[in-house]
């Protein structure tokens, strides 16, 4: 497999180089950002056992803002999701609390962002399919970008939910969500 078949776009951003590696069964995506900052940014997707085949991820950095928004193959271009519908998403039977108690059992704490005493809150908006697969994962604030790759790596890996209807059809929704890192 090629980086260009796995991540299909980098739209102009100030990536350095892209590695798609097949190690021991577990396909991984690495990016490369060049970054202001002495240490190298690096983002590492784990698409293993994730039901996506590729990925597309936009980067950029106006000041000290990073932004990055994760797209999969699921992802629907030009219609926007919804925010509410008159049937919400399931997940397990149960709602976005449900949800996101699963995505903090599956999170694990970087080492690296521990060993640096990193805490704070990931904000991330994903968007649920027609289908009930998760699609595009926005990072809309991270305290640090390990962080934030450790969250999108884990809802890389989410079930698939019970799509949201209205008028009785199945429609494309958009949550936001916490996910709060703290060491004890």
């Amino acid at each position: 497999t090629t980086g260009s078949e796995v991540v299909k776009q980098l739209e102009g951003q100030d990536v350095r180089t892209i590695e798609v590696r097949n190690e021991d069964g577990q396909q991984t995506i690495v990016v490369h950002v060049n970054s202001q900052e002495p240490e190298k940014k690096e983002y590492t997707f784990n698409l293993s056992g994730s039901g996506h085949q590729s990925i597309e991820m936009e980067y950029s950095k106006v000041g000290d803002k990073e932004g990055m928004v994760v797209y999969t193959d699921s992802s629907v271009r030009g219609e926007e999701p919804l925010t509410v519908v008159e049937v919400m998403p399931k997940f397990q039977g149960g709602d976005l609390q449900t949800f996101l108690n699963w995505v903090m059992s599956n999170v694990q704490y970087p080492k690296v962002a521990a060993e640096n005493g990193v805490e704070g809150t990931v904000i991330v908006s994903v968007v649920i399919e027609k289908d009930g697969k998760l699609s595009t994962m926005e990072i809309v604030r991270s305290p640090d970008h390990l962080l934030a790759e450790e969250v999108i790596n884990v809802l890389l890996k989410s079930p698939i939910w019970t799509p949201g209807t209205q008028d009785g059809e199945p429609v494309r929704v958009k949550f936001t969500l916490p996910v709060n890192f703290k060491l004890s």
